[in-house]
């Protein structure tokens, strides 16, 4: 029968992901072993993984080329286990706002690691307020005169004071400034 009073939904703005807005798992990991023909090595190294990181690397692996999905698949899960701070790097660089992005590059490399090891990606509304939030708690004089304030009263591009260090990425940050 024909139904005059529904109409075809069309999406509006708010509907369209942003690149700020994190991906919605599309698949779960038996889904995404069947469309990359995974081997059993593989797949049993991606489900001993938490919800999160396995989220990570399936948008990665959905992101690259490559012309052996197991293979990369495995490099990105051994990668996981023994440097998360890169490959959530990885992956979180693609899903920032241009501000936050230009904040996070701003920081040495061991300390946007770090700041991204600090992330769960898997339980985060808001990507790059999350991530900003954790560079803005960082401390020593050399990352925070990097991190522009992101609006306010000072204005966007003003720089951070450089109050005592908070939270609880500072000890780390200064270590890591310290051996630089």
């Amino acid at each position: 029968p024909d139904l005059p009073h529904l109409l075809p939904i069309t999406p509006t703005p708010l509907d369209v992901p942003t690149k700020q807005s994190l991906p919605v798992p599309a698949m779960s990991v038996a889904d995404f072993q069947a469309q990359h023909g995974l081997d059993e090595q593989c797949m049993r190294g991606l489900s001993e993984l938490n919800a999160s990181d396995q989220m990570v690397i399936m948008d990665i692996v959905n992101n690259k080329q490559y012309k052996n999905a197991s293979a990369f698949t495995w490099s990105v899960v051994r990668r996981m286990r023994s440097d998360p701070g890169s490959v959530k790097l990885e992956y979180i660089q693609r899903h920032l706002d241009e501000r936050c992005a230009k904040a996070l590059n701003n920081l040495p490399k061991q300390v946007q690691e770090a700041v991204c090891s600090q992330v769960d990606v898997g339980t985060c509304r808001n990507l790059s307020a999350n991530v900003y939030s954790k560079i803005r708690s960082m401390s020593g004089a050399g990352v925070q005169a990097a991190i522009p304030v992101m609006g306010g009263a000072r204005g966007p591009g003003a720089l951070r004071s450089r109050s005592p260090p908070k939270g609880p990425l500072a000890a780390s940050t200064e270590r890591i400034m310290a051996e630089m």
